[in-house]
């Protein structure tokens, strides 16, 4: 695997940000020069973020944003690709889907906690974590919102929203389809169809992807095959939604919309590292003896020793989600109802040990249930005072099966966990903006925020049940549905300040605030933890300039991150509290150009300041993998305070250019590059080098054939193209001796390439 050097890392980053800012310069004096030569522009995207449309330009707060032809022409297909994208994003596939914004994201991940970035589908909140990675298919765009969206978008939006916008129903019959063959036996078939119904009085669109790939690691266990393991961090996935688009009348209109989606994908192989020393048992072979990084030798065994039960699935993640969009033009006012249904399925086994016989298995397998109801009212003249009321409810229901089974000598040899954890959520929201003049504005915000969460928790260790009781000192008969029941108010909020300079630069100023809810830890014998909050201040600046042929957008922030809920170490057991705070500060640059008609080149950094003020935990591996840890009291007890947050990349880069070049025949051919750099991130509090992943950049090329008007085109592509070998995510095992530390890595994909033939109609 390539290691980046501590003294070749700085260079890099240091380099990187001069070229950047270097480059922006340069393509602006190069725009201003040409800008007479043509009257071609940049097309600026028009987003939702606000709950209302605007173009990105005109909204003072920082956004990604990236439209369905840009999603294509890059090559993003899901969430995870989105992060290579991004500056500021990190998404990480471990037993969840990990999504960090600014260094800001989750950290439990049992159907009793909450995200730190929320995901949004059409509008609706996904709840669940679990379901963070998925693939995009009929895509109009994708919106991610950087710092906290208390006001408009509420709990559990600390770090930031992903907006994805599916494409909506046509009054006009229209359509594609592609399909695209690729090496590890890709294979992948998107199709849409949409238009009129019943003449003027409905429209309908139908959607659909199946994707099938083979994995990237083998798993060379005996057993492998007879399983269907043998192929791990592969792809298997069918989606298909549809919806209808109905006229009720001359000012309202019902949309309703159903997607379902089956994800078998096998989970990816955690790679073991490390020295024997670290390991409980010598006699076995770990599959760390397997020196390739893409072969591991683990069992996933779907049985629990000792009990009758077993886990449903090696990998699973299904979902059906339904939802009823009303709108009603009232003039000067628009009213929109939006009512969301969702049921998760989801199953995730780690082979816990890294041995290619039976020793320790971990799984988890949940279920959730959510349903959400939101009104809007705003305002739609064009006046000095834009306004918009909400009202939000949202209903889960979720439970979860979590184990640890191994062998020791019992054969009751497991924990395991059954959790319950039922929430009732309900909001009521206002913002409104103001124009003091043509060029000065005020919006100000706020939401008042109720969560009421209920749980329960069946604690099996060894055969034998664990009650409150007896872990955590409660009065005799008390149980655990006791325990498990709490309720979390707050108000959040946003005052912010832009100035139009012209009708090209926007210069903005912000402080808002952001709230995560208290939840449950339902892997550990533990009481509820209480909500953390984050208060936001940043100022940045949007502008165009060579008549549109350039935009760059510059912000900078920090962050004051309060009651941070953080995996904390007690008695050597790990349980989530309200520990520690930090302070985040960083900067972040995009730029998009287009040079000539023919190349527009975009190019973004981002770069985070993260430290904890204040976190004393206990350590595992001290003092023999102590990392950045300062002992301060008892054995094992450490300070925190200095070290970097988790996921926290200092520095990310991208950089893209499209040259497309019109034939004489009428048709077109473009390449499109695309290179992504992320710093050294520590994956982690304890900031160890083993347990980190140093700075790596990924290059990706496209190359596009497309047929006089369109119809259709052929596009080849590589992805990762130098073969960058890299971990994704790293984490430490609980098979290892005490004092020491047993890495497991996830590795990120090889290089990969294809051909996509698609036609549109």
């Amino acid at each position: 695997m390539h290691h980046v050097g501590v003294n070749e890392m700085s260079v890099l980053k240091n380099s990187g940000i001069r070229l950047a800012v270097a480059g922006a310069l340069a393509l602006a004096s190069l725009q201003a020069a040409r800008a007479q030569e043509t009257g071609a522009a940049l097309e600026e995207i028009i987003v939702t973020a606000e709950k209302r449309e605007s173009s990105v330009q005109n909204i003072p707060i920082s956004i990604a944003a990236f439209s369905g032809e840009e999603l294509a022409k890059s090559g993003i297909d899901g969430t995870a690709a989105l992060a290579n994208y991004t500056p500021g994003l990190t998404v990480q596939k471990e037993v969840i889907g990990k999504v960090v914004i600014r260094g800001v994201g989750t950290e439990n991940y049992t159907v009793g906690s909450d995200p730190g970035v929320a995901i949004h589908k059409d509008g609706v909140y996904i709840a669940r974590s679990s379901v963070a990675i998925f693939d995009f298919f009929d895509t109009s765009r994708v919106e991610v919102l950087r710092g906290p969206q208390g006001t408009l978008y509420g709990r559990n939006a600390t770090g930031g929203v992903i907006n994805i916008i599916s494409n909506e129903p046509t009054s006009e019959f229209e359509g594609y389809a592609k399909i695209e063959a690729g090496n590890y036996s890709k294979f992948r078939f998107e199709a849409a169809a949409s238009g009129p119904i019943a003449g003027d009085l409905a429209e309908g669109r139908i959607s659909a992807v199946y994707a099938q790939r083979a994995g990237f690691t083998k798993n060379l266990y005996p057993g492998a095959r007879a399983r269907d393991v043998y192929q791990l961090d592969n792809q298997d996935l069918f989606g298909l939604r549809g919806q209808l688009n109905f006229h009720l009348s001359d000012n309202v209109d019902l949309l309703l919309q159903g997607e379902w989606l089956r994800d078998d994908s096998l989970p990816p192989a955690f790679k073991y590292f490390d020295t024997s020393k670290a390991y409980w048992f010598n006699l076995f072979g770990p599959d760390k003896d397997l020196k390739d990084l893409r072969q591991v030798s683990q069992g996933f065994e779907t049985a629990i020793p000792g009990s009758s039960r077993t886990v449903p699935s090696v990998g699973k993640a299904d979902q059906d989600a339904y939802l009823a969009r009303l709108t009603w033009d009232l003039g000067t006012m628009k009213f929109t109802s939006l009512t969301g249904y969702r049921d998760i399925d989801f199953s995730w086994i780690n082979d816990g040990d890294g041995f290619d016989t039976f020793f320790v298995t971990y799984f988890q397998t949940d279920n959730s249930k959510q349903f959400t109801q939101e009104f809007q009212l705003a305002s739609t003249t064009d006046s000095k005072l834009e306004w918009l009321v909400g009202a939000y409810y949202l209903n889960e229901e979720a439970k979860t099966f979590t184990g640890i089974p191994f062998i020791i000598g019992s054969p009751n040899d497991f924990i395991l966990w059954d959790g319950k954890s039922n929430t009732d959520a309900y909001a009521v929201y206002g913002q409104a903006t103001y124009a003091f003049t043509d060029k000065l504005r005020v919006t100000a915000g706020v939401r008042y925020n109720k969560d009421e969460k209920k749980g329960d928790l069946v604690y099996n260790l060894f055969g034998g049940l664990l009650e409150p009781d007896v872990t955590l000192g409660a009065p005799p008969g008390t149980k655990w549905s006791d325990i498990l029941n709490k309720d979390w108010d707050a108000m959040t909020g946003k005052l912010s300040l832009d100035y139009h300079f012209n009708d090209d630069i926007l210069g903005y100023i912000s402080a808002s605030r952001g709230y995560k809810s208290g939840g449950f830890n339902l892997l550990a014998a533990q009481a509820p933890y209480d909500p953390e909050y984050l208060w936001a201040y940043e100022a940045g600046v949007k502008t165009k300039f060579a008549d549109g042929r350039v935009i760059a957008n510059l912000g900078a922030f920090l962050y004051d991150y309060s009651d941070m809920q953080v995996g904390k170490v007690v008695n050597l057991s790990a349980t989530v509290v309200n520990a520690a705070k930090a302070t985040i500060a960083g900067f972040e640059a995009e730029v998009r150009a287009l040079v000539t008609d023919e190349i527009e080149v975009n190019a973004g950094v981002s770069v985070l300041d993260t430290k904890y003020d204040e976190f004393i935990t206990e350590d595992p591996a001290w003092p023999g993998d102590g990392g950045c840890g300062k002992q301060v009291a008892a054995p094992r007890t450490i300070s925190l305070k200095g070290c970097e947050l988790p996921r926290a990349p200092k520095f990310q880069g991208v950089f893209g250019v499209n040259w497309t070049h019109p034939l004489s025949s009428g048709a077109e051919f473009g390449i499109r590059a695309d290179y992504a750099y992320r710093d050294k991130q520590y994956f982690t509090q304890f900031n160890r080098e083993i347990v980190s992943q140093d700075g790596y950049g990924l290059l990706g090329v496209r190359a596009t054939y497309t047929a006089p008007q369109g119809h259709w085109y052929v596009t080849g592509y590589g992805d990762n193209l130098t073969d960058e070998e890299y971990f994704v995510t790293v984490l430490e095992s609980g098979v290892a001796a005490p004092g020491t530390v047993v890495p497991q890595a996830v590795v990120g994909a090889p290089r990969t390439y294809g051909v996509i033939l698609g036609v549109k109609f």
